[in-house]
C-alpha cells in the first residue's frame, strides 16, 4: 500500500509517476517477477500527511484540483500492466503459491472511520465512501473458508498490533481478528507504520513491513516485540 506516496495516487493510466516510483526504482534483474500489491491510505488520495509529526497536524499536501484528478482506480486498472507486466493491484484477492502457502489482500482503509470525516473519502473516483466492507469480508472468509493451504497470510495496509506511530487499529483488528483466528492464519503482514516490527500474539506473527520510503523513529510499549528497528 502507499505505492505511490509522493503524489498521494495516480492521476491516470499514463501518469508518470508509475514509472518514477515502481518501474525505475524496481528495474534490477533480481526484481523481474510479479509483483501484488494493495491499496493503501495514500492510493485513497490521503494526503494530509504534510502538518507537524510531532502534533499530529492534518494538512493537506495537494491542491484540492489535483487531489480530484487522481483515483485508486487506475492502480486496479489491468491495463496498467500494459506499461509492466509485473504489476498487480485489486481492493482484495488471494493469490495460491504451492500447495503449502496461500496469500490473502485485504482493502484496510475502508474500515477506519476518522477517514471519513475527510473530503477526499467522498469526492474522489473510486474512493472509500463508494467500498463495501460487508461485500470485502465475505470474500475474505470464503477465501480462507476454502483455502487447503498449509499456510494462510493474511495481508493488509494497516496493523492490527503495532507499537510503531499509529500503534494499531482497533477497526481492523475488530475485522480481520475473527477471520485469523476462525482459519488458522499464521501471520498479518501490514505497512502503514513507517518502520520494521514482528509481533507475535496468540501464536500468530504480525509483521510490520513498513519502512520502504521513509522511517519515523521511536516506539510505544504497546505489545512485547520480537524485533523492532526504525533507523534510515
Amino acid at each position: 500500500g502507499d505505492s505511490f506516496q509522493a503524489t498521494a495516487g495516480l492521476n491516470s493510466l499514463l501518469d508518470e509517476e508509475f514509472n518514477a516510483s515502481f518501474i525505475y526504482p524496481y528495474r534490477y534483474d533480481t526484481l523481474q517477477c510479479p509483483w501484488f500489491n494493495l491499496l493503501g491510505n495514500m492510493d485513497y488520495v490521503d494526503s494530509t500527511h504534510c502538518g507537524s509529526f510531532l502534533t499530529f497536524e492534518q494538512v493537506q499536501c495537494l491542491p484540492y484540483r489535483s487531489q480530484l484528478i487522481r483515483s485508486p482506480l487506475y492502480e486496479i486498472d489491468p491495463r496498467l500492466r500494459e506499461r509492466d507486466e509485473r504489476w498487480f493491484a485489486d481492493r482484495y484477492y488471494s493469490v495460491r503459491v504451492n500447495d503449502d502457502l496461500e496469500l490473502f489482500y485485504g482493502d484496510t482503509s475502508p474500515l477506519i472511520s476518522e477517514y471519513f470525516q475527510y473530503s477526499w473519502a467522498y469526492e474522489i473516483q473510486g474512493g472509500l465512501s463508494e467500498q463495501s466492507v460487508e461485500a470485502q469480508l465475505a470474500y475474505l472468509e470464503g477465501a480462507l473458508a476454502n483455502s487447503t493451504a498449509a499456510f494462510k497470510i493474511l495481508n493488509g495496509h494497516h496493523p492490527i498490533y503495532s507499537n510503531g506511530f499509529s500503534g494499531g487499529y482497533a477497526e481492523v483488528r475488530d475485522a480481520y481478528l475473527p477471520l485469523i483466528e476462525k482459519y488458522n492464519v499464521s501471520a498479518y503482514i501490514n505497512g502503514h507504520d513507517h518502520s520494521l516490527q514482528h509481533i507475535i500474539k496468540g501464536g500468530v506473527h504480525y509483521i510490520n513491513s513498513g519502512a520502504g520510503s521513509v522511517t519515523q523513529p521511536g516506539f510505544f510499549r504497546n505489545e512485547p516485540a520480537v524485533f523492532e528497528y526504525d533507523m534510515p
